[in-house]
């Protein structure tokens, strides 16, 4: 009985987050439109200028973008925040762009008029370039990459804890987290499962990791060559009397890209509640399935009832998609302008 209740838990757990993971794919609406949006900024950009160019980094680039994500664009050559956040506002793209100039990366933010997407865009910088290059090779070189990081992603973003300017983990820290799991992980290593067909598994083996057993105050984490973890230096331990992580950059061993991360610990009691709160909802099923408990709609029921303790569709992504897909099905776009010059046929 217990064997038996075993497997379908395991299971009931994997289809749950396959079917977790599907949703959070994007649409053919949804790239439609991020693309479409790349191509009017893009127009507006070589109207003004002719020595810029405009390059897409960040989540969109890598795919590892959630419905709600923002879209990341770095302008490279001779243009002013002030004056192109003006420009798009009279191409009707945005209105009331926020500029940010005194930020240690200057960006002008707005939202889309047409999706509702939210915009950030930066000039004269490589760093996310580059980035979004070495991302692409981890997720060469680890199946389960994409799909691990878009669960994390998204636990994090419901907390409010992927933001770098509020104390959590950037993009790029996360998928470096990520990796350094998954490098480590001593059946994936031994190559005895195949990632993608045990997601659910090591979504709970990351959660006990970094929730449990990993000491961040100690260690420092890197995925070159094979990954690894070092001992930390007394100086990079804390940041304003907080433990911080320290993830090594694998583009340069200088770079710390998790030294601002002054809320890690309430991330690291994040994963731990989650781990507790699934292990214990597994636990709990597995007694009332011993003793026969529970009825044939409840039984039916259990394949719902793992990860909707941890996870659960926003609001907002579930309206921003709505939206994206209405306004690509209605074809709203069609009195634009630039609607003419897109390849509507390329997607």
């Amino acid at each position: 009985m217990l064997r038996s209740f075993v497997s379908y838990t395991c299971c009931s757990l994997e289809n749950e987050t396959a079917s977790l993971l599907a949703y959070l794919e994007p649409t053919k609406a949804e790239v439609t439109m991020r693309k479409y949006l790349i191509h009017k900024i893009r127009l507006v950009i070589d109207n003004l200028y002719t020595d810029t160019k405009v390059e897409v980094f960040g989540s969109f680039n890598t795919n590892l973008y959630l419905p709600n994500s923002d879209l990341d664009l770095v302008v490279q050559g001779n243009a002013r925040l002030r004056y192109l956040a003006r420009e798009l506002e009279r191409a009707g793209i945005c209105s009331n762009p926020q500029v940010i100039e005194k930020a240690s990366v200057p960006v002008i933010k707005f939202e889309d008029s047409l999706t509702g997407l939210k915009v950030d865009i930066t000039l004269d910088s490589d760093s996310g370039i580059n980035s979004a290059n070495c991302i692409h090779a981890m997720i060469r070189q680890q199946r389960g990459l994409r799909p691990l990081t878009l669960l994390v992603k998204l636990f994090l973003a419901l907390r409010r804890h992927n933001e770098v300017f509020t104390g959590g983990l950037g993009g790029y820290a996360i998928v470096c987290m990520v990796m350094s799991f998954l490098q480590m992980h001593p059946k994936i290593a031994a190559g005895e499962i195949d990632p993608l067909a045990n997601m659910g598994t090591l979504l709970l083996d990351f959660l006990q990791l970094y929730g449990v057993a990993f000491q961040m105050e100690d260690l420092g984490i890197s995925v070159v060559n094979k990954g690894s973890y070092f001992a930390k230096t007394r100086n990079v331990r804390s940041r304003n009397g907080k433990p911080v992580y320290t993830i090594q950059d694998p583009m340069d061993s200088d770079n710390d890209i998790g030294a601002k991360s002054y809320n890690a610990v309430f991330i690291i009691r994040a994963f731990k509640s989650a781990y507790m709160l699934l292990t214990h909802r597994a636990f709990e099923l597995e007694k009332m399935f011993s003793q026969n408990m529970l009825n044939p709609n409840q039984r039916n029921d259990l394949q719902r009832s793992i990860l909707c303790k941890v996870f659960y569709i926003p609001k907002d992504m579930a309206l921003l998609r709505e939206n994206m897909t209405e306004v690509y099905l209605n074809r709203l776009w069609e009195e634009e302008d630039a609607a003419s010059s897109f390849d509507w046929n390329a997607v």
